[in-house]
Parts: structure tokens; C-alpha cells; sequence
């Protein structure tokens, strides 16, 4: 994994990639996990590792994916183009950005401004809960043959800590 420093096992790890809220995980069996979080079925047969995270982040540091129920951060959706339907795939926050422009009768700067309000909440979430030890990665034990199906549930979040930073997990357990 190349956003990854360090080895899944290890008591620290530096990582970018995809983190999420531990509150609407816990007491979850393996296989509710894998539902929840969006990976295939199997992923964690062989037991997972969990990292919470241990630094805060910044505003520049991650992108909002919203929930688990968006594979990535990406919905997918069928749309009329006029001749016809097509079945695209559209970022979760060009979504958002859409929403803001509609309401906001499509003025730019209102709309970036509320999508600054917005990602400085996320943000609030994220540190808040990097604080009490809720934020957290999963990491599979087998990562051979995994797919990242949308998962079935609206209510896990998902953030992406951004390429250009790593930011430091440590351990908290494993699950075989």
C-alpha cells in the first residue's frame, strides 16, 4: 500500500487514505463490519486490525466522502441526457457543491463559502473525535481479492486524509 508507512500490525503507523467514526462500528460482528464499511464479503475473515487516529488534522489535509453508503465518496446515478440514459458516477461533494448552488441561486462565492462552513464542521468532527481516540482505519488482516462495494448503511461517515500528508494511527486492537 502506497499510502501507507509502516506495517498493518505495527503498534504505529503513518497513513492517507479513507477513516472513518468508530461510535456506529462497535459491537459489530466481522461480517457487519465488512457491511458497514464497504468491503467485500470475506475481507475480514481472517481477522482486521484497528488504528484510531493520533494527530489532528487540517483543513487542507482531507476531502469529505460522506458516508460508507458512497463507495470512495462516489455515487452512483442514472441520468437523462436527453437522447437517453447514461449511468455515471459523480463525486459525493460535487453533489454538495450542487445543492449549495441551488440553494444559493448558483452565486459562487456563496457557495464557497458555504462549502468552507461545511468542511470546517467536518473538520471539528474529525479533531474532536481524533481527541477522544473515535476516529479510526481498519485494516484487514488478508488483503488479497478485496472490493469496495457501497455499503448498505447511512450513518458511517468517511473522510480521506489527502496524498500529500501522512498523519500517525496507533493501534488498538485486532479482531482475528
Amino acid at each position: 500500500m502506497k499510502n501507507l508507512v509502516g506495517s498493518p500490525g505495527n503498534k504505529e503507523i503513518w497513513w492517507n487514505g479513507c477513516i472513518t467514526d468508530l461510535r456506529p462500528l462497535i459491537g459489530k460482528s466481522n461480517v457487519e463490519l465488512e457491511d458497514a464499511l464497504g468491503f467485500s464479503r470475506g475481507a475480514f475473515g481472517s481477522g482486521y486490525w484497528l488504528y484510531r487516529l493520533a494527530e489532528p488534522l487540517s483543513l487542507d489535509d482531507f476531502d469529505w466522502l460522506d458516508r460508507t453508503k458512497f463507495s470512495d465518496g462516489w455515487q452512483w446515478r442514472n441520468l437523462w441526457t436527453g437522447r437517453g440514459w447514461i449511468y455515471e458516477a459523480v463525486p459525493r461533494k460535487d453533489l454538495l457543491r450542487a445543492l449549495f448552488g441551488k440553494k444559493l441561486n448558483y452565486n459562487e462565492e456563496a457557495v464557497d463559502r458555504a462549502l468552507l462552513k461545511f468542511k470546517v464542521g467536518e473538520l471539528e468532527k474529525i479533531n474532536i473525535g481524533c481527541a477522544i481516540g473515535k476516529i479510526v482505519k481498519i485494516f484487514p488482516k488478508n488483503r488479497n481479492g478485496i472490493s469496495y462495494p457501497d455499503s448498505e448503511y447511512w450513518n458511517i461517515p468517511q473522510w480521506k486524509i489527502l496524498g500529500h500528508v501522512t498523519r500517525r494511527f496507533v493501534l488498538v486492537g485486532e479482531k482475528v
